[in-house]
């Protein structure tokens, strides 16, 4: 289906759960299942629910696979480089917290890189 492709740009419309995926994946330029599940935060007991998501991630277009050489295991890769992700992270921060002001956002982090760079303390919040 054309309208469930995901362009770099849209990588905003993944869940929580699959950005971390995409995450882990990007960071180390490939991942088993089994590497996965063991690199992101309170993974699930059974590697059967990741496997569904990374197969929805492919279809979407954002991942690839291909054989990885171990047994049957499928080696998961980026279908996007690491830059149009980290953009699409910066967009979600602007529009969802700055009005959409990639300005604003920028200077934001700017101001929180300069109060940890001098010692003082940087606040960490999380939404609710």
């Amino acid at each position: 289906m054309p309208g469930n492709t995901i362009t770099p740009l849209d990588l905003t419309r993944l869940g929580a759960r699959q950005r971390e995926m995409l995450r882990v994946i990007c960071a180390s330029g490939g991942a088993t299942v089994r590497e996965i599940h063991g690199r992101i935060p309170d993974p699930p007991d059974s590697l059967c629910g990741l496997r569904t998501q990374l197969r929805r991630l492919i279809k979407r277009g954002v991942l690839k696979a291909r054989p990885s050489g171990r047994h049957s295991e499928m080696m998961y890769l980026p279908a996007t480089s690491w830059a149009d992700v980290q953009r699409s992270a910066l967009d979600r921060i602007a529009d969802e917290h700055f009005e959409g002001s990639m300005s604003r956002t920028i200077h934001e982090l700017m101001r929180l890189a300069a109060d940890a760079a001098e010692g003082r303390p940087v606040e960490r919040r999380r939404a609710a």
